[in-house]
C-alpha cells in the first residue's frame, strides 16, 4: 500500500482558520483538495513549495462542490497545476466552465463590494479539463479515492475518502466546526443549511453515508479534522431534529415571517449548546457565528418557501 501524507493548508477566507485545502500526496501522486478562493491561491502554492512539490507535478484537483469558498479559486490555481484535471460532481462542471450565474447568484447574497473582497473575478474553466466523478472509486497512479455524493448542503456536492488513512474530506456535508468551537472537553459542530438547496432528510442520507465509511477522521472545510465520526453526527442529528420542529412551527406564518422565525429559533437553539458546553465566545468569533447563522437561517426559510403551497 502506499504511504499517504496529508497536508492541512489555511486558505485565509475571511481571516486565518475559518476555511481549509489540502495536499494528498503519495510516491507516484499529487492531488489537492478544495481551492478555496481566487484568494486562496497563493497559500496553496506556498504549502506545495514547502512540500518541495512543483505545481506542474500535481495530477488532480478535486472540489466537493461549487461553492466559491470551496471552488473560486479553481480556474487560477490551474493556470499554474498546468498539468492538473479539475475533479467534481457532474452537476458542478456547467457552473465551473459557465460561472456567471453562479456569481449574480453569490452576487445577491453578498452585495457586489463584499462578492469582490471575498472572490474576486471568476474564470470559466475550460471544458477539456473538467472530469465528472461517478459515486464509485477514482484512481491517480498509486492513490485512490472513494467517492460519495452526499446531498442536503447542496445537490453538486460530493465527499471524497481516503481509505489508507481513514480520512474522509466532507466540505460541507458533515458540518461546521471551527477552532472556538472545538474545545477539548466537548467540541461543537453546526450543519450547514446555506441557501439554496438544503433537504434536512438528504443532508440525514448523507450524514449515514459519511458514517458508512468507516472514517476515523472527517476533514472540515471549515474547519480542519474532526475525530469523533459517531459524535458529530449524533450531534449534527440533533440539529436537524431541532430544524425539522423549527419548519413545522413555521408553516402557519405567511412566506415572509419565515427567516425571523427560523433566525430566532435556529439562533436561540445554537447558543444553548454553545452554553451548555461553557464555550466562551470572543467578539469576533461571535460576529462569524452569527454571519453564518444569517446563511443558515436564509437555507431553512428558503426551504420553507420551496416546499409552501398557497391554499
Amino acid at each position: 500500500m502506499p504511504h499517504v501524507k496529508i497536508k492541512q493548508i489555511d486558505c485565509h477566507y475571511i481571516e486565518p482558520r475559518l476555511c481549509a485545502a489540502w495536499i494528498v500526496k503519495t510516491e507516484k501522486s499529487v492531488a489537492i483538495i478544495e481551492t478555496g478562493t481566487r484568494n486562496s491561491v497563493p497559500y496553496i502554492l506556498d504549502s506545495l513549495a514547502e512540500e518541495n512539490i512543483a505545481p506542474e507535478s500535481v495530477d488532480i484537483i478535486i472540489i466537493t462542490h461549487v461553492h466559491l469558498d470551496h471552488a473560486g479559486g479553481a480556474a487560477e490555481l490551474l493556470k499554474y497545476c498546468k498539468n492538473a484535471t479539475l475533479l467534481c460532481h457532474p452537476r458542478c462542471a456547467h457552473h465551473l466552465s459557465h460561472p456567471s450565474r453562479l456569481v449574480a447568484a453569490v452576487k445577491s447574497v453578498y452585495g457586489e463590494r463584499d462578492y469582490q473582497a471575498l472572490y474576486g473575478d471568476i474564470e470559466p474553466l475550460e471544458k477539456h479539463r473538467i472530469h465528472r466523478l461517478q459515486e464509485e472509486p477514482f484512481a491517480i497512479k498509486d492513490l485512490t479515492f472513494d467517492i460519495i455524493y452526499t446531498e442536503g448542503h447542496a445537490s453538486h456536492h460530493l465527499s471524497i475518502y481516503e481509505p489508507e488513512t481513514k480520512t474522509v474530506f466532507t466540505g460541507d456535508a458533515f458540518g461546521v466546526a471551527y477552532p472556538f468551537l472545538q474545545v477539548p472537553e466537548n467540541p461543537f459542530i453546526i450543519p450547514a443549511t446555506t441557501p439554496t438547496e438544503f433537504y434536512p432528510e438528504k443532508m440525514r442520507t448523507s450524514i449515514q453515508k459519511i458514517q458508512n465509511t468507516g472514517a476515523k477522521k472527517a476533514m472540515l472545510t471549515h474547519y480542519g479534522p474532526w475525530g469523533n465520526i459517531q459524535d458529530g453526527a449524533d450531534q449534527l442529528n440533533l440539529a436537524l431534529n431541532e430544524i425539522e420542529k423549527i419548519i413545522a412551527e413555521g408553516r402557519s406564518l405567511s412566506p415572509d415571517d419565515y427567516f425571523e422565525h427560523v433566525r430566532q429559533r435556529f439562533s436561540c437553539f445554537i447558543y444553548k449548546q454553545i452554553e451548555k458546553r461553557q464555550i466562551q465566545l470572543k467578539e469576533n468569533e461571535k460576529r462569524i457565528l452569527e454571519f453564518d447563522l444569517k446563511m443558515n437561517a436564509m437555507g431553512i426559510s428558503h426551504s420553507m418557501k420551496k416546499e409552501h403551497k398557497p391554499h
